[in-house]
């Protein structure tokens, strides 16, 4: 187990004798999160579009799935949602919209990563 890629990765970060890589990888990562948003800015309104014009029980599909998605460490986005929903359902049904799909996304996210837990290199 120790001879997996992400036990190798995270001692390449982490290493004393390379301090550069614990600035260098989360800086590019940032600065490629950052191209896509400004590459795609223009799908992303039309998606939201899209989403406008179906169906209430599509729309509140979509919701519960992109809730899922945010509810992973690794992602932002609660705060577009609660927005989003909010606009597209109205308070009542948009707040119930962001209690389910936010509890249903952290309830998949937490049973998702202690599943994963033996397999991702990090230590207590």
């Amino acid at each position: 187990m120790r001879d997996s890629w992400l036990y190798r990765l995270q001692r390449i970060v982490a290493s004393q004798r390379r301090p550069m890589f614990s600035y260098l990888l989360p800086l590019c990562l940032l600065i490629g999160i950052m191209l896509l948003i400004y590459t795609f800015r223009d799908t992303a309104k039309g998606v939201l579009f899209w989403i406008e014009t179906q169906n209430t029980w599509i729309i509140f599909v979509i919701f519960l799935c992109m809730f899922t998605v945010v509810s992973f460490p690794v992602t932002v986005g609660y705060l577009v949602l609660i927005i989003a929903s909010g606009y597209l359902f109205g308070f009542i049904r948009g707040l119930l919209t962001v209690v389910i799909g936010a509890n249903l996304g952290v309830a998949i996210a937490h049973n998702t990563i202690k599943s994963l837990q033996s397999k991702l290199p990090v230590h207590k």
